[in-house]
């Protein structure tokens, strides 16, 4: 308890415990969606969701107990009302880190969730929730280096480009997409032209494997509608 008062809880233990057990609790329900985000190729993955949503029990907590130590004459100013701005603001902040690179992947979602966490930390400071402000540091850097040491929620993509060449017919295309889907494979950029009564398209795929290469070949070029097609790499 000492330590604690040295650190600005003047609550009971038990309560302090909770509210660090709901930002731990909170970290957790966000990575476990996070898992499966990642699972899908998605660019929002484990790491981001649980810092967004570990920040958000930060904040939340500050909000509820974090102007207790308020002299009763300086409650009706409603101090919170600067905590929300900045909540808004570090959106902002965070949305000018996120950007596409020219394989047209999300990039900057962590850097940009780790900005919005570490406001959250400085609220809690500011606010004398020292105790809570201390523990989100230290665990949100350890679950960053575990998740980065065990590459937890990491799933290794291979990028690659397929060139099909086949029937100018819409239920070819559908056909052709519908067996990309089937083999997992994430589509992130679709293109179609047309020559000589064919239909050329073009497809940048995520896999999970580069198995899935010959798989695809044998499941497409056993369609007679699809004339040819070819595989290159990504760079």
């Amino acid at each position: 308890m000492e330590f604690l008062r040295t650190l600005g809880a003047d609550m009971p233990l038990g309560q302090v415990l909770e509210m660090l057990a709901r930002v731990v609790a909170a970290a957790v329900c966000g990575g476990v969606v996070g898992i499966e985000r990642s699972r899908h190729f998605k660019d929002a993955g484990v790491r981001t969701h649980c810092m967004v949503a570990c920040a958000a029990a930060v904040m939340m907590i500050i909000s509820k107990y974090g102007f207790t130590d308020l002299a009763e004459g300086m409650k009706a100013a409603d101090p919170a009302r600067i905590a929300a701005q900045i909540v808004t603001g570090v959106g902002f902040l965070g949305a000018g880190m996120i950007y596409r690179d020219r394989h047209q992947s999300l990039k900057g979602l962590t850097t940009a969730a780790g900005l919005w966490c570490v406001a959250g930390i400085g609220m809690a400071m500011g606010a004398g929730l020292y105790y809570l402000a201390v523990f989100a540091t230290v665990f949100v850097v350890l679950m960053q280096f575990i998740m980065h040491r065990f590459g937890i929620g990491h799933y290794k993509t291979y990028d690659c480009r397929l060139e099909a060449v086949m029937k100018d017919d819409p239920e070819t295309a559908a056909r052709f997409k519908e067996k990309l889907r089937k083999k997992g494979a994430s589509v992130s950029e679709y293109s179609v032209s047309r020559n000589d009564g064919k239909l050329t398209c073009v497809v940048e795929i995520n896999a999970s494997s580069r198995s899935l290469r010959q798989e695809l070949s044998e499941i497409i070029t056993a369609d007679q509608d699809i004339f040819s097609m070819e595989f290159k790499d990504v760079t």
